[in-house]
């Protein structure tokens, strides 16, 4: 089989998958699975999959100019366009999982509440963490982040975090339901990429947004956490 006979069987198999990832009508002459799978690769938060969009888009023209034009002797399509939709439709059939994209927990940066406070803010400073799991036992307790310190000094008066001042300090508000400026979502280890990426999406237009996305067995916040996801986990993923 040619790469261009390659190229157009795999352009229909994509073509059919999306079809009924979003529940079309098969052949519909009003609108294009490829299409509308083009524009959400192309709005999405990660920097991957707008390349993948501009990829797809290009398929897409020499699909048609090779079904609707007599030139199908005057193209050759390149291994990497075939290997392109190959991989599209491996992503469908077998996508990529919460757990995959997750840090895992046990290799992360946590504290806990008899941390000293000032230096998990060192660590926050040095290494540009916006937010870092307080862990108690195993379990998730709550998340010490760069809010959580602007509230404590606003509603506790204060003007400084003294030395030796400790995590639990902050206890009122480290527990998820505390957090008025953020939220945190749950999500099943086999929760897919692409839904963890649309959660992000929507929550950019939402006062309160998401800060982190949260990893667990079944995605219930009673289970033991097996890793997290932040936006930029989904940039170049």
């Amino acid at each position: 089989m040619s790469n261009n006979e390659r190229f157009l069987k795999n352009y229909k198999i994509l073509e059919v998958l999306l079809e009924e990832y979003y529940g079309m009508r098969a052949n519909s002459h009003n609108s294009s699975s490829i299409i509308r799978y083009y524009h959400e690769l192309r709005k999405s938060y990660s920097f991957r999959d707008r390349e993948r969009a501009v990829k797809l888009d290009t398929c897409r023209t020499i699909r048609n100019t090779m079904a609707h034009e007599n030139v199908n002797d005057a193209i050759t399509v390149t291994d990497d366009f075939v290997k392109f939709l190959e991989d599209e439709i491996k992503l469908l059939v077998d996508p990529v999982t919460a757990e995959q994209v997750a840090l895992n927990i046990n290799r992360a940066f946590t504290c806990t509440l008899e941390d000293d406070a000032r230096k998990v803010m060192e660590v926050m400073v040095r290494r540009g963490f916006s937010h870092v799991p307080v862990m108690e036992n195993g379990n998730l307790y709550g998340v010490f982040s760069q809010k959580i310190i602007f509230q404590w000094l606003y509603y506790e008066t204060a003007t400084n975090i003294k030395k030796g001042a400790k995590i639990k300090d902050f206890a009122a508000y480290l527990p998820i339901k505390a957090h008025t400026g953020e939220r945190y979502v749950f999500v099943k280890k086999d929760e897919t990429i692409n839904e963890i990426t649309r959660m992000f999406e929507e929550s950019r237009g939402h006062k309160v947004k998401i800060g982190l996305i949260f990893v667990t067995e079944h995605g219930k916040k009673s289970e033991k956490i097996i890793g997290f996801i932040t936006p930029y986990d989904l940039i170049y993923y």
